[in-house]
Order: C-alpha cells, then structure tokens, then sequence
C-alpha cells in the first residue's frame, strides 16, 4: 500500500485486513467506490474493502440508527412483488425440506420474511443487531425476533433445519467465521440459503455500475458465484444451487440513474409518508417506457434463463446449500 493510502486509512481510522475468504495477504487494486479502496485477492479472487473500519465500528452502524426512520423505509418497501418473492422463495424451500421445522432468519432487519415463514408454519425466528427490528415487528403483531449477537443467543448445536441470511453476508468483517457459527447451528440434512449483491452482475463488468446501495462502509465485501461457492463449500456445505435475480440495472447501461421500489421507499420514509396499509388488491400498471418494457421482458421470462440463470449477471446473488447428513 502506498504512503499516501496509509495516511487516508489513519486519518480515517481504518485497518488494513486479510483476505476475509482465504486469509491470504496479497491483493490488487480492484477500484474505488465512495472514497473506500477495493482490492481483488491474488489467491482466492474475493473483492473486499481494504482497508475499512474495525469490527466494532462496523457493529455500531447497525446499532446505533435512526429506528423511525427504519420502520418507515421497511413497510414502504413490502410492496406486493416483495411479498410474492418470499412466498415463492419459502415454496422452494418447501421442495428441499418437505416437513416444516425450525428456521432461523438471521440479520432479519424488519422481521417481514420470518413473519412470511411463520405464517405459513415453519417455527421461525429472526435474529439481528438493531433494537429497532424487534419494535417494527411487535408494532404488526408479530414478537419473533430476538435482538443481539447470534453466538450469544444459546441456540444449541443443531438446532435449525432452514437458516436464510439474505443481503448479510457482505457487511461482515469475518464472513468464514459467521459461517462456521451457522453451519454448527445447522442440523445434518439441513438448508443455508445466502444472498448478496453480485459483483459479477452485468453493470458492474461493463464499468457502468452506479453502486447505489451497494457502498462501503456498510458493505465490506464483493462475491461473485465463484466466491460466494468457495465460502460456503470451505464451511463444510454441499451447494445445491447457484443463481441470480433482482433485476439487470438497465438505467445504469443506458447511463441513467437507477429507480426501484427500495429507492422510492427510501424517499417515502424520508419525506414521513404515510406507512401503507397492505392490501392485496391489484396494482396499477407500471408505465411502459424503454426500461419498463426491457425489465418486463425479462420478469416475463423470455430472458431470465439466460441473464440470470445460466450467465448470472443480475443484481442479486442467490445460493442455496445443504449440510451433509450423517
């Protein structure tokens, strides 16, 4: 690392790690993204933040926030499509483990997908940093979620047989540790499901990535499906799918700014919307410009085989792996 880096990595109180993945300590300069370097390790090919902030300053960000504000942004982001993803997803789950046990839906922010999972009979719980979460839960009805570090919650080996930790895994310092932790609380025969923002995502590869909700210092890590495999297949799991989604970023290749629901919501919460009533009624139909037509094209499923399935350049990095039975 040059002088120069050192000094910025000193006056803003970052440290300089290891490969979060292999351990290893050579790397190259991958880019910049919102002031913080991001390198590409020579012996396993993770990009991570380095240097960064120090564990615990990481933690504090996801203690020490503006709860109202969260709430707001999360209702306003469970929007009939959010709805129907986790209720596709949990249907999937439901192939791979036919009888309902218990599920753990760890960093589970608002608590919507373990409330999702224990309405359709799983014994779920939702575990997270941030006191918040607990309050935007019990202010629906919904008391599941227990608040604070996971190793310090006594769940005893064994105990689940479908963990989920989606958008999780790239704000961790020490991502292999974590998975340990998991996979020991993981039952023989049973299912970890990850997901991460793709660094391999079409965007990203063409230069033309904006990197909204996607910037260090709350994301500390990069995976790719190569990556992200490596990670969980070193823990001792068995993968049993690989995959992409969430849409390609097509106002990015066109150079324009990205929109989406989580953006808009961001707004919403912002400005002290009013927190929307769910309603299963229809929604109105999107207006049909340029993007709309290409990103209904591949909701539609004419490209989505292609885009996510088999080149696996969308937004979202989906893995699915199951530990070995005894």
């Amino acid at each position: 690392m040059s002088q120069s880096a050192q000094e910025i990595a000193a006056s803003r109180n970052l440290v300089m790690v290891p490969c979060p993945l292999c351990g290893g300590t050579d790397s190259k300069p991958e880019r910049s993204v919102a002031g913080f370097a991001l390198r590409k390790c020579d012996g396993c090919s993770l990009v991570f933040v380095n240097p960064q902030p120090p564990p615990t300053a990481v933690e504090d960000i996801y203690v020490d926030r503006d709860a109202e504000h969260l709430i707001a942004f999360y209702a306003h982001s469970h929007t009939p499509a959010v709805r129907q993803y986790y209720q596709d997803k949990l249907a999937g789950f439901e192939k791979l483990l036919p009888q309902k046990g218990k599920l753990l839906d760890f960093g589970c922010a608002a608590g919507y997908f373990t409330e999702a999972a224990a309405g359709r009979g799983w014994d779920a719980v939702g575990v997270d940093l941030g006191t918040w979460t607990a309050e935007a839960a019990a202010r629906r009805g919904f008391h599941g979620i227990r608040v604070g570090l996971l190793e310090k919650m006594g769940f005893a080996p064994g105990s689940f047989d479908l963990i989920n930790a989606s958008q999780v895994f790239e704000h961790l310092p020490d991502p292999r540790g974590m998975l340990k932790t998991l996979v020991d609380l993981l039952r023989p025969g049973g299912i970890l499901s990850l997901d991460v923002p793709n660094y391999r995502m079409i965007t990203i590869m063409l230069g033309k990535d904006d990197f909204v909700s996607n910037q260090p210092p709350q994301h500390l890590n990069y995976f790719t499906p190569r990556t992200l495999r490596k990670l969980v297949e070193g823990g001792g799991l068995q993968t049993v799918m690989v995959g992409s989604g969430g849409g390609l970023k097509w106002e990015n290749l066109l150079g324009k700014p990205i929109t989406s629901d989580v953006l808009d919501a961001h707004v919403k919460a912002r400005e002290g919307k009013p927190i929307p009533v769910e309603s299963k009624a229809p929604s109105a139909p999107p207006k049909r410009g340029l993007v709309s037509k290409v990103k209904s094209a591949v909701g539609s499923g004419l490209l989505r085989p292609m885009f996510y399935n088999r080149l696996k350049v969308g937004m979202r990095l989906d893995l699915i792996a199951r530990k070995p039975a005894k």
